[in-house]
């Protein structure tokens, strides 16, 4: 097949959709296809192309960047890219590759509205991945509007200009049938490139203090107050830990309680690192825990898992379908909210370096069974191809 995928969100931007869409195109192109990625340069005036493990990426000049809103959670990398001449320019890009089915990674930002248009302007069939649930954790008003925007003019007027739609988990799945009241959506799980599985397995830390990594932005949405709460606990009980906690800092909350609750010499915010860098913090660390105020887990806590390290995540053992994800044999699933089940289980964890290390190794082999590229790019090649028949 020729495919492009379209996405405001590509490396050297550091989020997980943007690794997720650079890691798909390359699987897909390794098994054969004819693959390009359509996305935006940021600060650049014109187009740049470049070719990287098989695929080809188009870099379309960034019409704006988004300021740093409180809506937009302040994250500084939203770059929009939809305007009439890198709308012809797509359309040229699609024409010229002959592409035979487009997928939209990410209903969130302004690229939504290119692939929509193009879909219907030149008949080409077109997915769309959903990788995050449009809210706000913080405010009522923004909340309410975003997922106003979100329910009724994409689910209303552009999501119906996708055939497929994609959720990367259960969760999202289920949410997003009441919104855009669909059935039909198919899940296709996070998961990681063959690469991270070649590395050694983590030589867990078993030392004191016991080390601990939260990867993740560091926004309103994830202040860590729960881990921090559930940490300054663990402190007062004589427990030898140290908490890092890797990510862009885009909001004061953390560190302000970070302070308060006398934490200074016990968490560090190392702020965002590069990828190679955070795969070898992770490597050197004991236990992950993936923070979010929806349920989820997320590639970065899927690279943990296929490092061999225990990792700890609020979600339903289902999220993945059949993926048989058990708590304490190799993930931890917890309750951000539940203050007293969440110090219980770090304790434990703390406390039990050979507990560690089982649910560690397990989780490697998990991800490496079910959690890969190599296994799980068929599920996409069969959306493709349902599409592609459905024109």
């Amino acid at each position: 097949m020729r495919i492009a995928f379209v996405s405001n969100l590509f490396p050297p931007i550091q989020t997980g959709s943007a690794y997720w869409t650079a890691q798909a195109a390359a699987a897909l192109a390794a098994r054969g296809h004819h693959v390009v990625v359509i996305t935006c340069a940021p600060g650049a005036r014109t187009e740049q192309i470049d070719d990287a493990e098989g695929v080809r990426v188009y870099r379309l000049p960034a019409v704006f960047r988004l300021p740093r809103w409180s809506l937009f959670l302040k994250f500084d990398q939203f770059y929009l890219m939809s305007g009439s001449k890198n709308a012809r320019r797509f359309s040229e890009i699609l024409r010229d590759e002959r592409i035979e089915v487009m997928h939209q990674a990410g209903q969130l930002l302004d690229s939504m509205m290119l692939s929509s248009a193009a879909a219907r302007t030149l008949a080409i069939p077109a997915v769309c991945s959903i990788h995050t649930r449009i809210g706000h954790p913080t405010s009522i008003i923004f909340d309410r509007l975003l997922r106003t925007i979100d329910r009724v003019f994409v689910g209303r007027f552009v999501m119906r200009r996708y055939v497929r739609i994609v959720a990367l988990d259960q969760v999202l799945l289920r949410h997003y049938e009441r919104v855009y009241r669909r059935r039909g959506i198919v899940c296709v799980p996070v998961c990681v490139d063959d690469e991270i599985l070649q590395r050694a397995a983590a030589p867990l830390a078993d030392g004191s203090p016991v080390s601990i990594v939260s990867v993740g932005h560091v926004t309103a949405m994830r202040d860590r107050r729960e881990l921090l709460a559930a940490i300054a606990e663990l402190k007062s009980r004589g427990l030898a830990i140290h908490l890092d906690i890797v990510g862009k800092i885009l909001t004061d909350i953390t560190s302000r309680l970070i302070a308060e609750l006398g934490l200074d010499d016990t968490v560090t915010l190392v702020g965002e690192l590069p990828r190679d860098a955070l795969l070898d913090r992770l490597r050197h660390s004991s236990l992950e825990v993936h923070w979010i105020d929806v349920e989820g887990v997320g590639s970065a806590a899927i690279e943990a898992m296929a490092l061999g390290l225990p990792v700890a995540a609020w979600a339903p053992a289902d999220i993945y379908g059949d993926v048989p994800l058990r708590h304490l044999e190799n993930i931890v699933l917890i309750n951000p909210h539940d203050h007293v089940s969440l110090v219980r289980t770090l304790e434990l964890l703390v406390g039990d370096a050979s507990l560690r290390r089982r649910i560690g190794a397990n989780a490697r082999e998990l991800v490496q069974r079910y959690l890969t590229w190599g296994s799980v790019a068929a599920r996409l090649e069969a959306v493709y191809e349902g599409a592609i028949s459905a024109r």
